[in-house]
């Protein structure tokens, strides 16, 4: 027979629960309190990396232009102006920027010159002002060349006919680069009209009108948007 006391044996049982319970409670306040602690530095550190990254983001967006901006209206009239001060150029069109970052603009122009001219007397001409264009306003440009008669009857004709379009249709800005090829007989002309209107309408409208008075050329209108 055992002389083992049931009674302090419970009491044993019964005090090593309490114990054990109590060791329990002390763990998961612990525990409780250490993952407070770790939330809060984790709290901090997302706030803290948002704050860079914002940093960040505004430091990109700083150095870029909205997608579609208008240039500049100085860097325009500066551009403008170089190229009307050469005696060579006698029109100037069709500017169009492109932004990359800071001071590094690339783009595309297109003059008209006499059409007379040899590419040996073009090329130091349209060098020279990319270089004094580039200098003066950190843009590089393309050129692009229409190839005009200014002496020639047909080109007043056409003239005419475009400035008498201009002022009866409200859509329509401006014209330029009118070039009669007398070889393939055919007339070019570019045609400049905005955003709220039929262009295709606008364009077959004016080809007919010069059509019906060149009826032995074949007619080409190029409808342009004004970018700048």
């Amino acid at each position: 027979m055992s002389n083992e006391n049931p009674t302090s044996t419970r009491v044993s049982a019964g005090a090593l629960y309490d114990n054990t319970s109590a060791a329990g409670e002390y763990l998961f306040s612990v525990m409780m309190v250490m993952l407070a602690a770790l939330g809060k530095a984790l709290a901090r550190l997302f706030a803290a990396i948002d704050r860079r990254l914002g940093w960040l983001g505004g430091k990109i967006l700083s150095g870029l232009k909205i997608l579609g901006e208008k240039i500049d209206s100085e860097v325009k009239d500066k551009i403008f102006e170089i190229i009307q001060n050469s005696e060579s150029i006698l029109g100037v069109h069709d500017l169009i920027l492109n932004n990359y970052g800071p001071n590094t603009n690339i783009g595309s122009i297109n003059v008209e010159m006499d059409y007379k001219k040899t590419i040996g007397e073009i090329y130091p001409e349209i060098h020279k002002l990319q270089m004094k264009i580039y200098q003066e306003t950190h843009v590089y440009l393309i050129f692009g060349i229409y190839g005009v008669d200014n002496t020639s009857e047909i080109t007043k004709e056409v003239w005419r006919i475009l400035k008498d379009f201009k002022q009866s249709e409200p859509h329509c800005i401006g014209w330029h680069g009118v070039v009669i090829d007398e070889k393939d007989k055919r007339i070019f002309c570019d045609v400049v009209l905005d955003f709220s209107c039929n262009r295709s309408e606008i364009k077959s409208r004016l080809e007919k009108i010069i059509k019906d008075r060149f009826k032995e050329y074949t007619i080409v209108v190029i409808v342009d948007s004004e970018f700048s």
